[in-house]
Parts: C-alpha cells; sequence; structure tokens
C-alpha cells in the first residue's frame, strides 16, 4: 500500500505568500500512480517526476509554486498503486501575512516651523508594502510637545502597495525646538504577531512673525494652456526658511528654492517650476 508525505508539514506557519509545497508518494512493493493533490478546494495539475526514495520499490515526487490565503489553508493529496485502495493525505497549515504587510509611515514635514499657543494639524502616509489587504491602528506621541493630540483616522485599511494619509492635530505650545511629533502605525494579526512602523516630525516654535508666500499663477487663475510655471516667493522678517515645498494635486514638486536677498527681510526666497501640466490645484 503506497503512502504520502506532505510539505509543508501539519500546523506550519508560513510567513511568505508565495510558497513551495512538496508531495511525495510511495510504495514498498508496487508501482504508485501520480498523486492527485488539492489546494483548499482547487485541483492541482497531476503531474509528478520519478524519484528514489529509501525503502520505496517505486516513488513519484511534484514540487508545486502556490499562492497561501491569510489563515487557514489545506493541502490534501490521494495516491494508489492500482491495487490497493487509495490513500488520501490532509496537512494543515497557516499563512501568517505579519511580516509582509509590515507598515511604511513617513511624514510629510521632517521638520516643522510653527507659531506659538496655535492650532496645527500635521500628515503622515501609511503604505501597506505587502501583497495582501491590511488594517492598521494609528496612534500619535506628542509627549515631548507637552500637549495632547488626536489622529483622524485612527485607521487605515489598505489594498496592497497603496497608501492612505492620517492627520494629527494638536495646539502647539509656547516654545520649544525640534521637539518630536511621532505617528505609529501598527498591524497585529489573529496570532497576535505585530508589525509596526512609526515616523516623526521635529517641531519648533516661531519667535516672531510668521512667513509669508505669494504664489503664482494666484488663486482662481483660468489657464488655456496645456502646462503651466508655478513661481513661489518665500519671506520671512525675524527667522529663517526651514521649509520650502511645494505640491500640485498632492505630488511634492522638486525642490528648486534659491536664496535670495531683500531689504527687510531676515531670509528670502524663490521656488521655480516649470512644465506643470494642468490641471493643477497648489496646496
Amino acid at each position: 500500500m503506497p503512502y504520502l508525505a506532505i510539505v509543508p508539514k501539519q500546523d506550519s506557519v508560513l510567513f511568505a505568500r508565495l510558497f513551495s509545497a512538496v508531495v511525495t508518494a510511495c510504495d514498498s512493493d508496487g508501482t504508485v500512480r501520480i498523486p492527485h493533490v488539492w489546494l483548499n478546494a482547487t485541483r492541482l495539475s497531476p503531474t509528478a517526476t520519478t524519484t528514489s526514495v529509501s525503502g520505496c520499490y517505486s516513488a513519484r515526487q511534484a514540487t508545486y509554486s502556490l499562492v497561501a490565503r491569510p489563515g487557514r489553508d489545506t493541502i490534501r493529496a490521494s495516491v494508489t498503486d492500482g491495487y490497493h485502495d487509495s490513500v488520501t493525505v490532509i496537512r494543515g497549515f497557516t499563512y501568517d501575512p505579519a511580516l509582509e504587510v509590515k507598515p511604511v509611515v513617513s511624514a510629510d514635514l521632517a521638520d516643522a516651523l510653527i507659531a506659538a499657543s496655535t492650532a496645527r494639524v500635521d500628515t503622515f502616509r501609511v503604505r501597506n508594502p505587502g501583497p495582501v489587504s491590511a488594517t492598521y491602528s494609528l496612534s500619535a506621541n506628542c509627549t515631548a510637545l507637552g500637549v495632547s493630540c488626536t489622529v483622524s483616522p485612527s485607521s487605515l485599511t489598505l489594498a496592497p502597495g497603496d497608501y492612505g494619509r492620517t492627520q494629527v492635530s494638536y495646539t502647539a505650545p509656547a516654545s520649544g525646538t525640534s521637539m518630536v511629533l511621532r505617528l505609529r502605525a501598527t498591524y497585529v494579526d489573529s496570532s497576535h504577531v505585530v508589525s509596526k512602523d512609526s515616523a516623526t516630525t521635529l517641531v519648533s516654535i516661531g519667535t516672531g512673525a510668521r512667513p509669508t508666500i505669494a504664489m503664482a499663477p494666484s488663486d482662481g487663475t483660468t489657464s488655456t494652456s496645456a502646462s503651466t510655471t508655478i513661481t513661489v516667493s518665500w519671506h520671512d522678517t525675524d527667522d529663517a526658511l526651514s521649509l520650502h515645498q511645494v505640491w500640485v494635486n498632492g505630488l511634492q514638486l522638486a525642490d528648486t528654492y534659491q536664496a535670495q536677498t531683500e531689504a527687510g527681510y531676515t531670509a528670502a526666497g524663490l521656488t521655480t517650476n516649470a512644465g506643470i501640466r494642468s490641471s493643477w490645484d497648489p496646496t
């Protein structure tokens, strides 16, 4: 009578969605046939090569490149030698996506110079690098600022390769420099395996007037051209300009900032981005 061996073994835990399964059929005194194999409810191609196994008069082995589904999976194999009843073996294993869907978190602003005691919102991005959808819980730590903060949304469900935004709202303290504002994303699966990542924005409080920004084309401008040039002039009367970033429809443009010297300003500069495709909506 033939017997079967299956890899992955019973109750194995896989941390990769793509895996190899090996089914070996052996008969000690007869000629074993090609085994029939199923992954969950899907029958696989009936293919196997003759192999040599100690103690077996005949043996066949099949190797499959397969895709697991999150949670419990089963491989079922059945084989006969043509004389005895067929033998069936079932092996159950688990695919745990925790490592493959470990979140990737980034801050829209690495540094932020803001006015004291004002309401503030900072934006972070969370990306799912894995091959399956995942839900992440989000939390913020504002301890270094000495204030409380809230996160909205507090969770994100992301498709494979997709990203989402979340915002941290708080009231800036009266003073401080390079204070860490941290956003953490956490994935927890049914086996309590945790994957997490975080990103920070360093917050500093400006000591005087806010910087000013002038942009062209101005708000509400109508353009008949397929592309346009965006210019932004930056001025601050009493502080340095630590950031000069421009976005169009959510995409950050190349930083072309050029510092300038202008009377009455501690810092001044100009950013020019040419050939920007319409439609555009600078933010």
